[in-house]
């Protein structure tokens, strides 16, 4: 019986499904497609969860019937109408858009426990069924050594991993014992997936049975890769004499971690791993028979130890740190479930460097606390998380990769305590907090008042970059109540201004280029650099982001794409850009960015998938193919813009503690809208429907907290009615010939 799975449906109709995904172990399935062998009478249940499924497969090789077929999810069932925070309108469009991102949230984040390990341990060693090769976070190599241990195939062969991830990321060697042969491969997988290269370099022949120990010796060196096995040569090759593109530098081979895992429908034991140094030293010696959670632990297999938000549901299956950026808001605005946001910052801050910089993307399965410790025993505290093995190397301050998410991870501390207010975990956390922006500051160029590293969003010294900081700085001293900090916010802003081109009516990516960023506009004005009355620079700022328009609506990161059809739309970037225009009050503009994108993530019956995506093409369809993660968080801000904006409710003190209710009926063509939030004092709801005489705006909230109805006046006053502290309904009549 042959079983396929999929993410989206044109994933089907793949030899693969929409896989494989080898870019992490990820407590997940690598393969999206698998073949059975099912006897009569017998009973299956898929090993390992598939990511972010909503279509499978069966093809039976001949008639049979079914006695039963179910599903087992890992996460959240409840629908997105019977979540505690909640948004409804007038406009079904808008509804629809809003369900996208709470279902969003509802795959990609779970609770504590819930990602069973993928390895089986046993005082025979553990079982590992077909996967990518995890990796174990206590070796690192920067020299020649060999790798010796024992398997024995259960089924079909087996497989490991060594210099795994190689210098240039771009993965490791592989070795599959398979169809009586052994397969050398370079990069992920020996399947090539979008962005993860696979090369397939060489085969040899090899004669093992199943059900026997194999003692196998695999010697890795500089230049050249040899094994035996059962004490006979298998190949000993020199890598000059393969064609790899993008391989790493000489000598970067051998270069980082080993692990173990077979082909795809594979199953191996393994036992007795020794690796030695060229002298003899014994590098590392582990016996695998361990039946606790300390080799899940070491191999990040281990079950999910905090509740945590993935980047996707089912891809890359990782904790990337700058993606919760709109993550912790729209959980916020759906699910709220802070205790998911607070398992995830818990689980990057656990590694947190001296100097303040965190990981940007670490797997599920490995235990921070240990690795820190490892890291401390090496003296080697100032490290990079190599890959998904999360394993604590020797490396140069501020290399722990796209520096940018340092920035995004204090912002994501800041909007959680906004949401949620000063819990005893907000307090305690405090300090992580404090230590990113301590960072932060450090790498403020003293000559030019830029900051100094480059990233996702842009380069070094750059506007986009910039902006964020101005916005992490300055909301982090706000928060804090920290003068400080305040003041080396305004320096920032004084040195951005010096971007900004007034030919143009833009802020530059940089002085050596006069691009357009997209980010850098929306944090311009996320940062109040640029305020919504600042009619001088608002209006040819928005003006000229009509030169990255796209036809289907939405913006390309940067004017420096226009010409490049296969650009694709980032929802992350324009998510910045749609709460930025909400925040200056240019609803109009922001609903119709909103239907633009994220209408056609609904529309399509074909590619519709009920969840945001991570890119989108220029003809909205999902912008990497079946590659493209379907279920992407950092796609989400129309779900927490809408009922901050468009229904209007706002925590104005953090935690929801005080709050204001303005509603925006015109620019979003509403007659009326509701929200339900929860917050850390109850729940907060809100009512407000209009006629053509007037807006009646109804609110319940709890005694505690301190709120407010906002209109702005014909006359451009903004005007506020206070609500009493009390429990039940009140209501506020606004005359239609007021505003």
């Amino acid at each position: 019986m042959e079983v396929r799975y999929s993410e989206g449906y044109a994933g089907l109709l793949q030899p693969q499904g929409d896989g494989p995904y080898p870019f992490a172990t990820a407590l997940a399935d690598t393969y999206r497609s698998h073949n059975l062998t099912v006897t009569a009478g017998q009973s299956y249940r898929a090993p390992f969860i598939q990511g972010g499924q909503r279509w499978q497969t069966l093809r039976a090789s001949e008639t049979a019937t079914f006695d039963s077929i179910g599903f087992v999810p890992s996460f959240s069932t409840l629908e997105p109408d019977e979540l505690p925070s909640h948004f409804s309108s007038s406009d079904s469009e808008l509804n629809n858009i809003w369900r996208l991102g709470a279902r969003t949230v509802l795959a990609a984040c779970f609770d504590k426990g819930t990602q069973p390990t993928t390895w089986s341990t046993s005082s025979e060693g553990v079982l590992v069924q077909g996967q990518r090769p995890a990796l174990t976070r206590k070796f690192y190599a920067m020299d020649p050594y060999t790798l010796t241990f024992e398997s024995r195939i259960e089924t079909g062969g087996t497989g490991w991993a060594v210099g795994f991830p190689a210098a240039t990321l771009n993965g490791g060697l592989l070795l599959y014992i398979r169809n009586d042969s052994l397969t050398l491969g370079y990069g992920w997988s020996l399947l090539n997936q979008t962005s993860l290269p696979a090369y397939v370099l060489d085969s040899f022949p090899v004669s093992v049975r199943e059900g026997r120990w194999l003692k196998v010796e695999t010697e890795v060196a500089d230049e050249h890769l040899a094994v035996t096995i059962e004490g006979q040569p298998i190949f000993n090759v020199s890598f000059s004499d393969y064609w790899i593109p993008g391989a790493p530098a000489r000598q970067s081979y051998l270069r980082g971690s080993f692990g173990f895992g077979p082909w795809q429908d594979h199953v191996a034991r393994y036992r007795n791993v020794q690796a030695t140094s060229k002298n003899g030293t014994v590098l590392y010696s582990e016996a695998l028979t361990d039946t606790s959670n300390r080799l899940l632990e070491e191999y990040g297999v281990a079950t999910n130890l905090h509740p945590v938000c993935l980047d996707g549901a089912k891809r890359d299956r990782m904790v990337w740190l700058g993606d919760l950026y709109h993550t912790v808001r729209t959980v916020a605005s759906s699910s709220a479930r802070p205790d998911q946001i607070e398992g995830t910052l818990d689980y990057i801050f656990g590694y947190q460097t001296t100097e303040g910089t965190l990981p940007i993307s670490p797997s599920m399965g490995y235990n921070p606390t240990k690795a820190m410790a490892d890291a401390r025993r090496r003296d080697t505290l100032n490290f990079v998380l190599q890959g998904d093995a999360n394993i604590p190397t020797k490396a140069p301050p501020g290399s722990y990769g796209l520096l940018d998410y340092d920035v995004l991870g204090l912002l994501v501390y800041v909007r959680h305590v906004e949401d949620w207010g000063w819990s005893s975990w907000a307090e305690a956390n405090l300090v992580h907090a404090s230590r990113i922006s301590e960072f932060i500051v450090s790498q403020i160029n003293q000559t030019t008042g830029l900051v100094d590293f480059g990233g996702f969003l842009g380069p070094a010294q750059g506007s986009a970059i910039g902006f964020c900081s101005l916005s992490a700085l300055r909301s982090f001293a706000k928060l804090s109540f920290n003068s400080t900090l305040q003041t080396e916010a305004n320096r920032l802003e004084k040195a951005l201004w010096g971007l900004w081109d007034s030919e143009k009516g833009s802020f530059r990516v940089s002085m050596m280029d006069g691009n357009i960023s997209l980010a850098a506009t929306a944090f311009a004005i996320q940062s109040g650099a640029i305020k919504p009355n600042d009619t001088e620079h608002m209006e040819p700022l928005l003006g000229r982001l009509g030169e990255i328009k796209v036809a289907i609506g939405g913006y390309l990161d940067s004017s420096a794409n226009i010409y490049d059809p296969t650009a694709t739309i980032s929802p992350n970037v324009n998510g910045f850009l749609l709460e930025a225009l909400a925040q200056a009050g240019q609803h109009h503009t922001a609903v119709d960015l909103m239907r633009g994108i994220w209408s056609r993530m609904l529309n399509n019956a074909t590619t519709s998938t009920g969840t945001t995506w991570e890119y989108m093409s220029q003809t909205g369809q999902p912008g990497l193919s079946l590659f493209t993660s379907h279920s992407h968080p950092w796609s989400s801000a129309p779900t927490y813009v809408l009922p901050r904006y468009a229904a209007g409710l706002r925590p104005t003190a953090p935690g929801y503690a005080e709050f204001v209710v303005e509603p925006q009926p015109a620019a979003y063509n509403l007659s009326w809208a509701t929200v339900n939030q929860k917050s850390p004092y109850g729940l907060i709801q809100v009512r407000w429907n209009q006629t053509s005489s007037q807006l009646r705006v109804s609110v319940r909230a709890p005694k505690e907290t301190k709120g407010g109805v906002a209109v702005t006046l014909r006359n451009g006053t903004r005007r506020v009615t206070s609500l009493e502290a009390r429990t039940g309904w009140q209501e506020v009549i606004v005359d239609q010939k007021d505003v």
